[in-house]
């Protein structure tokens, strides 16, 4: 980052459920300067959102009407996963504010038609490994309190899938009952394994294995880590097995699915959740002024 006292030519905004996050950009398309909040756009009512961006990016409104592109904004209905597969050529949205300061595009969402993968997440990263990686043929592994699947193939999406792994490691060990310990405890990679491939290849006694995981007295907790993600393999086989995955580092589990992918021979790839999802910001504001040219 460089020259951050200077006005940025434009603003890129992501929203996930982890909260939001955006980048004051020159004309160039470097990063002038970056912020982070707890609160993103997805935890607050639709008609709310612009108070918590201003609140997040108000100090860089300089110039007069500064270009804001968002990803993540409530209330979009989304592409549909089978109509509108190609994220990277998906249009973006002009989205009416109260503020003439700034304009406000918004990249639309992706999802199914129906199911829990009705309204996706992570929109600018999937436009950013889908336009700056055209010829990846496979499945992005986003880690997160629902873990995302996304099944890509040359730029088109093709299916995805959601799962609650994470939280249900939550629900299962609170953080209450891994107290003691200051720092994350070292992972048991031999037990963690074993437990991934149990899950993986007999995932009818999952539910036995959780209890007894569950109760495990490893303040890491590996066996259960292990269980979770070995069933979340077994029902995602067909997004991985014998193609290339993209495991993205959104996560701390980011490092456990790639290990235990890794241990069952999957061809697996990672990729930076800033840089991708900023590559796919960066894209949609080319397409904006390139609209406008």
């Amino acid at each position: 980052m460089r020259n951050q006292n200077a006005a940025p030519h434009w603003i890129a905004v992501d929203s996930c459920a982890g909260g939001m996050r955006a980048w004051a950009m020159d004309r160039n398309g470097s990063v002038l300067m970056k912020v982070r909040s707890a609160q993103g756009l997805a935890q607050v009512a639709v008609d709310a959102f612009e108070i918590v961006l201003l609140n997040l990016v108000r100090p860089w409104l300089i110039r007069e009407q500064t270009p804001v592109i968002v990803s993540g904004l409530p209330g979009y209905a989304p592409e549909t996963i089978g109509t509108s597969r190609r994220p990277a050529d998906a249009p973006i949205k002009p989205v009416a504010t109260s503020d003439d300061r700034f304009t406000l595009h918004a990249l639309p969402g992706l999802g199914a038609a129906k199911g829990p993968e009705k309204s996706l997440s992570h929109h600018g990263l999937i436009r950013g490994i889908a336009a700056e990686k055209p010829a990846f043929n496979g499945a992005i592994c986003i880690p997160d309190l629902q873990t995302q699947w996304v099944q890509i193939h040359a730029g088109e999406v093709r299916k995805a899938q959601l799962f609650m792994t994470l939280e249900l490691f939550g629900l299962l060990a609170p953080q209450g009952e891994r107290t003691g310990v200051m720092s994350e405890p070292a992972l048991d990679v031999g037990v963690f394994h074993g437990a991934v491939s149990e899950a993986l290849h007999q995932p009818e006694m999952a539910a036995q294995r959780l209890l007894s995981a569950r109760s495990d007295s490893d303040p890491a907790k590996a066996r259960l880590k292990g269980v979770l993600i070995g069933m979340e393999l077994a029902s995602a086989r067909a997004a991985w097995e014998g193609k290339q995955v993209m495991i993205v580092n959104s996560s701390p589990w980011s490092s456990l699915y790639e290990q235990a992918l890794s241990g069952q021979d999957a061809a697996v790839l990672t990729c930076d959740s800033d840089t991708m999802t900023l590559a796919g910001l960066k894209h949609a504001y080319r397409s904006l002024c390139e609209t406008f040219a």
